[in-house]
């Protein structure tokens, strides 16, 4: 069966159906998550290695009481990693640091009060912001 977006967002909502219940499903899909779902695809995703990286995540998501997620984004990271262990990968120190790197920076987007200075130095929106300037771009804090 040939995988598609539209496959990877209905299983992302199953998921969320399986694991939050049926009354927390999603009414509309994220204006991203299609092109989320394309990059997964062109890196190497597998419709089972999404199910399993969604119902891990989203079962430990309501264990500790995360409210569900409501884009697909939010397992970048997972989804990566998940392709890379099936594969018989390994990330390399530099590719390790600059995943922390991203979802640091990813957190801070949301949460701009949880950027810890005293560790990651100034914010990623300070001139003098010690994160890699390639995080930046593909987190779209910079061009």
């Amino acid at each position: 069966m040939e995988i598609t977006p539209e496959l990877i967002i209905l299983a992302f909502d199953d998921c969320i159906a399986y694991i939050y219940g049926n009354d927390d499903r999603r009414e509309y899909q994220h204006r991203d998550d299609d092109k989320v779902a394309r990059s997964w695809i062109e890196k190497g995703a597998t419709l089972t290695i999404c199910m399993a990286v969604f119902c891990k995540q989203l079962e430990w998501m309501a264990e500790n009481g995360r409210e569900r997620p409501t884009c697909l984004s939010v397992f970048d990271e997972n989804i990566e990693s998940a392709i890379h262990r099936i594969r018989g990968d390994y990330l390399e120190p530099w590719e390790l640091n600059l995943s922390r790197w991203k979802a640091r920076v990813l957190c801070w987007k949301k949460n701009p009060s949880s950027w810890k200075e005293n560790m990651f130095g100034p914010p990623p929106d300070s001139p003098d912001t010690q994160t890699p300037k390639s995080v930046l771009v593909d987190t779209g804090v910079s061009k």
